[in-house]
């Protein structure tokens, strides 16, 4: 009876461990994706604000404020969502590693059992 117990419970064990590798590649791969349309909306606005800089130096100074100013907001907004993500890649990277830890215990106990 103890053996049909251990071997449901290694099996409910194995079954946690896909679903959660599998959860963390998703979000990897999420990650990867919000990165990738960060940099591109901030090479963006690199380019806004030269332009507003450019508006300056042409004479248009109303002009090159509206979108210094556009610009700066942009530039705010993606530091606060850069910053987001920072902290969404270290949770998953400390939550990667405790799995990791307690995996390798877990297989570390039930060999010691056998």
């Amino acid at each position: 009876e103890s053996e049909r117990q251990r071997g449901a419970w290694l099996e409910s064990a194995s079954r946690h461990v896909a679903a959660v590798r599998a959860a963390h590649l998703n979000e990897r791969e999420r990650q990867m994706n919000v990165l990738i349309k960060l940099q591109t909306s901030l090479h963006t606005v690199t380019h806004e604000y030269i332009r507003a800089l450019h508006e300056l130096k042409a004479g248009n100074v109303d002009l090159a404020m509206e979108g210094q100013v556009a610009s700066r907001l942009s530039f705010v907004r993606l530091r606060e969502k850069f910053r987001e993500e920072g902290r969404r890649r270290r949770w998953l990277r400390e939550e990667e590693l405790i799995f990791f830890r307690t995996d390798v215990r877990r297989l570390a106990d039930d060999s010691a059992l056998q």
